[in-house]
């Protein structure tokens, strides 16, 4: 009768010898699986982040194209109104050097050029905004690798931890 409750309890704790190793393995092949799609996944997200980061930078150059486009109009125009101007002045014989004519030359001037400096800063403002955007992506495209790291760190202690509190389970029923 001892021998049959010995080879009872042997063939038991084999089983649950044979099902602790058949758990840990199949807890390694899931985080190796797991590790995968997290690599697969980080690699689609840096490419999105430096995606994300061109499309900041050509909408910075866009901006820089944008506003100077806008300063040379306002130039063409201030040119325009200039010409305008003159010839009225000539056409009612009103001399260029009066001190009236003078003034309202010298207004115009100012006038664009408050035009032109606020065009500038304002282009200024939205394409350093656009760069900042573009340093942000690529900023968070750099902090993807690390978090994967530490992702799959945590997720190899956790299963190593998991196989050893399997084992220890083990070890009380032959003990």
């Amino acid at each position: 009768a001892t021998a049959g409750t010995a080879s009872a309890i042997s063939a038991g704790t084999a089983i649950s010898i044979g099902m602790t190793v058949g758990s840990g393995v199949m807890q390694v092949g899931a985080a190796s699986a797991a590790n995968k799609a997290d690599r697969l996944s980080s690699g689609l997200q840096e490419r999105q982040y430096e995606e994300q980061a061109k499309r900041y930078k050509a909408q910075a150059d866009a901006q820089e194209l944008e506003t100077t486009t806008a300063i040379i109009n306002r130039k063409k125009e201030y040119l325009k109104n200039l010409a305008a101007n003159k010839a009225w002045m000539g056409a009612s014989g009103i001399t260029v050097d009066s001190a009236s004519n003078r003034n309202l030359l010298e207004d115009n001037y100012q006038t664009y050029k408050d035009d032109v400096s606020a065009i500038g800063l304002m282009g200024t403002e939205a394409r350093f905004e656009s760069i900042n955007l573009a340093q942000d992506a690529l900023t968070a495209k750099e902090s993807v690798a690390p978090l994967l790291k530490a992702r799959q760190t945590q997720r190899k202690y956790d299963t190593i931890g998991g196989i050893a509190t399997q084992a220890a389970g083990i070890g009380t029923k032959i003990g």
